[in-house]
C-alpha cells in the first residue's frame, strides 16, 4: 500500500507547477486507494475549483464532510463555492455550521470571515436585518474577495441601504 502523505504531497508539487492533470490523477488514486480518508476528496474538490469546475467541487468536498464532519475548512470551502454558484441556502447552512465549530472549539480562525460571507449571503437573500447583525460583528472596513471582486463590510451595509430604497 502506498504510504497517503507522500501522494498528497506530489499532489501538491503538481498543483503548485500548474500541472492540473496529473494533479488530478493523483487525486484519483488517493481516493481509490484510501476511500474512506477525506484528503483525496479535500484536494481534488480544490483542483476542480482551481480549473472552475466549482459543482464538481462542492461534490467532492460534500463527501470529505461526510467522512469528516468536525473539519471547519471544508465548510469554509463549500460555503464559499456555494455562494459563488448562487446556493445561497446551502451557503448558509455552511457558514452557519463553520461559525458554530469555531464558537465551540474557542477558535477565531474563520469566524470573522463566516460572518462576512454569511453577511453577503443574507444580503442576496434580502435578509437585511440577519447581514446587518453578522456585519456589526465585524471591525470598520474588513473586507473579503467574493465571488467578482473585493468587497467591505462597509459595501455589505451600503447595498443594504441601496436595496432598502430602491
Amino acid at each position: 500500500m502506498t504510504d497517503i502523505n507522500i501522494l498528497l504531497k506530489r499532489v501538491i508539487t503538481h498543483s503548485d507547477r500548474k500541472e492540473y492533470k496529473a494533479a488530478m490523477d493523483l487525486c484519483n488514486e488517493i481516493i481509490s486507494e484510501f476511500p474512506d480518508n477525506p484528503q483525496g476528496y479535500r484536494k481534488r474538490a480544490v483542483i476542480f475549483e482551481i480549473t472552475k469546475r466549482t459543482n464538481y467541487a462542492i461534490s467532492d468536498i460534500t463527501k470529505a464532510i461526510s467522512i469528516d464532519p468536525s473539519y471547519p475548512h471544508d465548510y469554509f470551502n463549500r460555503g464559499r463555492w456555494n455562494l459563488e454558484v448562487g446556493k445561497l441556502e446551502e451557503s448558509l447552512g455552511d457558514l452557519t455550521a463553520l461559525i458554530k465549530i469555531e464558537v465551540e472549539r474557542d477558535s477565531i480562525y474563520y469566524l470573522k470571515t463566516a460572518y462576512f460571507l454569511r453577511a453577503e449571503c443574507y444580503l442576496q437573500m434580502g435578509l437585511y436585518d440577519k447581514a446587518i447583525e453578522d456585519c456589526n460583528k465585524l471591525s470598520p472596513g474588513f473586507s473579503l474577495w467574493v465571488c467578482s471582486g473585493m468587497k467591505s463590510k462597509e459595501d455589505i451595509l451600503r447595498d443594504i441601504d441601496n436595496n432598502r430604497t430602491n
